[in-house]
Formats: structure tokens, sequence, C-alpha cells
């Protein structure tokens, strides 16, 4: 896996940084919208992560903070589901399932 991080930071609803990543042999780029907390984190700005998530069309999305989640945000961020890399014909991908 290839990753391209910019971290210049964008004045577009919040977004911090993009992180781009190839998991695949299309040749096409995944984008990851990155936002960046440093108080208290609250439900509100996971789903205003989430918006921005797709309104970008990304792969997904990375909130860092400095704070410890609470129950309600982290319900929140696991709602939203996680990534799932589509494998490319005859790429074997490991299985962490027994």
């Amino acid at each position: 896996m290839t990753v391209i991080i910019i971290t210049t930071p964008t004045e577009f609803l919040g977004v911090d940084g993009y992180i781009y990543f190839f998991d695949d042999d299309s040749g096409q780029p995944k984008k990851v919208v990155v936002q960046v907390k440093s108080g208290a984190v609250n439900v509100a700005q996971v789903r205003d992560l989430r918006g921005a998530v797709e309104r970008e069309q990304a792969a997904m999305g990375v909130l860092i903070r400095l704070e410890p989640p609470t129950e309600p945000t982290q319900r929140d961020a696991l709602a939203a589901g996680f990534y799932e890399r589509h494998a490319s014909p005859g790429d074997a991908i490991p299985s962490s399932r027994s």
C-alpha cells in the first residue's frame, strides 16, 4: 500500500487535511478526510466528519483528538462503519477470522 499525506489545512468546512492511498491495482487513489480537535469532541463533531466524508466522496475519515472519547462519540463513530478493501482479481487478502 502506498500512502500520500497532504497536511495543508483547507478552509472548506473543517477539513484539516487529506491522506491519499492506493490499495488496489486500479491506479486510482482513495481519499481520507482528516480532522484534528484539541479539546473534547462531541457527537455533532463526529457527525460533521461523517458529512465531510460523504461530501468529499472519501473512502474514510480520521478524527485525531487529544481527549479520550466519550461513549456517545464512540457509538456514533462505530455506527459510521468500516473501510473494506476491495480485492483485485488474484489478490489474496488474509482473513483475521477463523
